[in-house]
């Protein structure tokens, strides 16, 4: 093996052109996309005494006339799936809950009520079939005849269908729901959108709304405990009422309702879902995770794939040096031979129009930093502040703002606090007059120098506010991100001469979001965590935030990351420089590596930049971040053709393997590569579960990192069995990780400064690089070896010639 290696190292010295073992998306990518590609069936309808059977496809619907219960079976396999409950718990039923919703900051919702009455399906009064759909009517010997329930199964597809529920003349009606049985206490459900207390949900109680952050308790708590507050363990930015299961299906339910999902928690033996209103549609996916992944998001609703800048590491450029501006920490950058392209400044262009007055200096300093290769991105979130008060009486004087239901389509306001308190209201995204004067905000920023900003917030739809298009916001509340999210994206399409269908790319612009819903990904091409604490805790600090993207990343948005240090060190002190290298060693293996030098706390934030040990890791880190970038984007290929996330929770890779789809800690960084960071305190070791099935191989043991230059060189590490664990040694500037036997990955050379093109002589571009690889081989014992199919920007520029 070391032969193979100095092999292939000398070659690489020598500036070999490898460019041929480049293959084009054009002509191999849509083959995959059309593998999972629904293709509506028909169906076969049969009774057999007391039951109703369905076919479509590989699924098989048993229903039960008396009592009513309905059975799911893989038909190919002749394995039932999952069956209902006749219990009363998860029984087919609806109900009336009588109460008041509670905002006492609008970003978050609590109630005050109860449920004054349910009823439970008992039996089928009649159903018929029309075409491919099949329509049941549900009744209880208690009920009036007006007060039924139609269940129609219809929309059936090779591997799905879809169940749709409804009260007949429902009154008062305002909730309905479900549950199904799941006696074996190894089956595990994951997804749920971005959750941060666990990947798998087994046994918790959840609730799908758009909520703002929620954080530890600093000091008062220990590390370990799991107290999370205002809203709790498992609230979230982006809530998805939708799972997959180990045991080969997915579930989703479509809608903007709140779901509330009990999975296994009342009932050790079941789980439940409710909805807040008369009806719901259930669709059931059938199939391994990673097919039912590709089926949830289908292929014209995927996230576009990043530009290649997006991928550097992303720096606050004007807080990184103390007493250094912008322009003097990018020449410190140059200095220190760190390598990024991405400075994400944080002036707001809303709420507060921040930018006002100073046009002329941020464009200035905008042309300086795009000279020394940097694309610079700003602020905005869906606000406008009052005391904006141009931008502020445009948009009420036209109706532009989320509306009070009282019938005056005054605007609605209220508090939100920022950096400091606001009174605020919201932009109606649902308005296409409204959009339309959104999009000339920003391309103010746009014609400055930008491309592109945070988009920040999404959360705070009031559940009693009325929209443009007529909704409420207790059904409006978790559709406002994606709305927000899409003008947006269609801005940078308008702009950029491209339509929602007409490439695969992404604009050469970001808006990276922290909020969401299902349908996010579509609009939406980078996302973060929020804001975490800054420190150790499994509620909301580092350890969180890996769930957080683990969790997002089997939902559907495949490309995130969290800030690293932190965002908040209340009632705690500022992020320690251990949690700040620890951090960068996770960013480096996350969708985008995302430093964070701001926040709010009790005294001043520290810096991974601070001490010497920090710029050693964090140029490391970001040394093998940009050596990776070929690997990396080709798996943002695989997150178009597959729906597959960069961050892999082993649900989607061994989801056969029981030990490893329990490590909520660890991923797989892309399809070849096993990340196992350190995230405890005072750890120079870690324990590793390698999944079975595959032969292991140390990397981060073994490689050698050159500090003149910035080099990695692999080193040779003999094979491993998965289906164990291992201890391994991660001192300070160490962050475990493993390849498949059997890899080949081709990495830029170390030499490149940056993604963007630059005029400044002392930077070195990955244009004036690309021809240049090395080619990092572990061949697996019979002494093979292969890569990824891999892409890079030709294939985008080939598509758009």
């Amino acid at each position: 093996m070391r032969g193979h290696l100095l092999f292939v190292s000398l070659f690489a010295l020598f500036g070999l052109c490898l460019s041929n073992i480049y293959s084009q998306l054009r002509e191999t990518g849509p083959s995959f996309v059309e593998q999972y590609k629904q293709v509506p069936v028909n169906i076969q309808v049969q009774q057999q005494n007391n039951t109703i059977i369905i076919t479509g496809g590989d699924n098989t619907i048993k229903v039960d006339l008396s009592p009513y219960k309905i059975e799911i079976w893989d038909n190919k396999k002749g394995k039932l799936i999952i069956e209902q409950t006749t219990e009363n718990w998860g029984r087919l039923g609806y109900g009336r809950w009588i109460g008041e919703n509670i905002s006492p900051y609008q970003g978050y919702l609590e109630r005050i009520g109860i449920l004054v009455e349910w009823h439970h399906a008992e039996k089928v009064q009649g159903w018929y079939q029309e075409g491919n759909s099949v329509t049941f009517t549900l009744s209880d010997d208690a009920w009036i005849d007006s007060h039924t329930i139609n269940v129609t199964f219809d929309k059936f597809y090779q591997k799905s269908f879809s169940v749709h529920a409804k009260v007949n003349d429902p009154g008062e009606t305002n909730r309905i729901g479900m549950g199904f049985i799941s006696n074996d206490e190894t089956e595990g459900f994951f997804g749920f959108g971005e959750r941060f207390n666990e990947v798998n949900q087994r046994n918790q109680s959840l609730f799908c709304w758009v909520e703002d952050g929620s954080w530890d308790i600093g000091f008062l708590e220990n590390r370990t405990s799991k107290i999370r507050v205002p809203a709790g363990l498992t609230a979230t930015y982006v809530p998805m009422p939708w799972f997959i299961s180990n045991k080969g299906y997915g579930i989703y339910i479509n809608t903007t309702y709140i779901t509330n999902f009990d999975i296994c928690y009342e009932i050790p033996y079941g789980y439940w879902f409710e909805v807040e209103t008369n009806n719901f549609e259930m669709i059931f996916y059938l199939g391994n995770p990673q097919e039912v992944l590709s089926m949830f998001i289908e292929p014209s609703k995927r996230a576009k794939i990043p530009p290649p800048w997006s991928f550097s590491p992303w720096m606050m450029l004007a807080g990184e040096f103390k007493g250094m501006d912008a322009i003097q920490s990018a020449n410190k950058f140059i200095e220190l031979d760190i390598p990024a392209s991405h400075y994400t400044n944080s002036v707001h262009f809303l709420p507060t129009g921040d930018q006002r007055g100073r046009e002329t200096q941020l464009l200035q300093e905008n042309k300086a930093l795009q000279a020394m290769g940097w694309k610079i991105t700003a602020y905005f979130n869906q606000f406008v502040a009052t005391d904006y008060t141009e931008v502020y009486n445009q948009g009420a004087s036209n109706g532009f703002f989320v509306m009070v239901s009282d019938g005056s389509k005054k605007p609605y306001t209220f508090d939100y606090f920022g950096a400091r308190l606001f009174y605020v209201s919201e932009i109606d995204y649902s308005n296409p007059k409204a959009v339309a004067w959104y999009k000339t905000l920003l391309q103010q920023a746009v014609d400055i120098g930008f491309s592109g900003w945070m988009y920040d917030y999404g959360e705070y739809t009031p559940d009693d506010s009325l929209m443009y298009n007529g909704k409420i916001g207790i059904e409006s509340h978790n559709e406002y991100p994606v709305m927000y999210q899409k003008a947006c994206a269609e801005y940078f399409w308008g702009i950029s001469n491209q339509t929602e269908t007409s490439s695969i790319y992404a604009p050469d612009f970001i808006h990276h979001v922290r909020s969401g819903y299902v349908g996010s990904q579509q609009y939406t091409w980078q996302a973060w965590t929020g804001d975490p604490s800054s420190d150790w805790s499994y509620a909301s600090g580092l350890p969180a935030q890996i769930a957080g993207m683990l969790s997002i990343g089997v939902s559907g948005i495949p490309i995130t990351g969290s800030d690293i240090g932190g965002f908040e060190w209340i009632l705690l002190p500022p992020p320690s420089y251990e949690l700040w290298m620890r951090w960068a060693q996770v960013g480096a293996f996350s969708g985008n590596m995302h430093e964070e030098t701001g926040g709010k706390g009790d005294g001043p934030k520290t810096h991974i930049f601070d001490i010497p040990e920090g710029i050693v890791c964090w140029r490391k880190f970001a040394k093998l971040r940009f050596a990776l970038f070929p690997y990396i984007y080709t798996m943002a290929h695989d997150a178009y053709l597959k729906a597959l996330p960069l961050m892999r929770h082993h649900i989607l890779q061994f989801p056969n393997d029981l030990e490893a789809i329990h490590q909520p800690y660890q991923w797989c960084f892309g399809e070849r590569i096993l990340v196992a960071p350190v995230i405890d305190p005072g750890t120079t070791t870690k324990d590793v579960y390698l999944p079975a099935g595959e032969t292991w191989i140390d990397v981060a043991s073994v490689a050698a990192y050159d500090d003149t230059d910035g080099r990695w060189r692999i080193g040779y590490s003999s094979f491993v069995k998965g289906g164990r664990y291992i201890t391994v040694l991660a001192d300070i500037q160490t962050a475990p990780f493993f390849v498949r036997a059997g890899t080949i990955i081709p990495t830029l050379d170390p030499s490149i400064d940056t993604f963007n093109n630059a005029t400044d002589p002392r930077v070195v571009t990955w244009e004036q690089r690309k021809n240049i690889l090395h080619l990092w081989i572990w061949p697996n014992v019979t002494g093979d070896a292969s890569t990824c199919l891999l892409y890079t920007s030709d294939a985008a520029d080939e598509e758009d010639s």
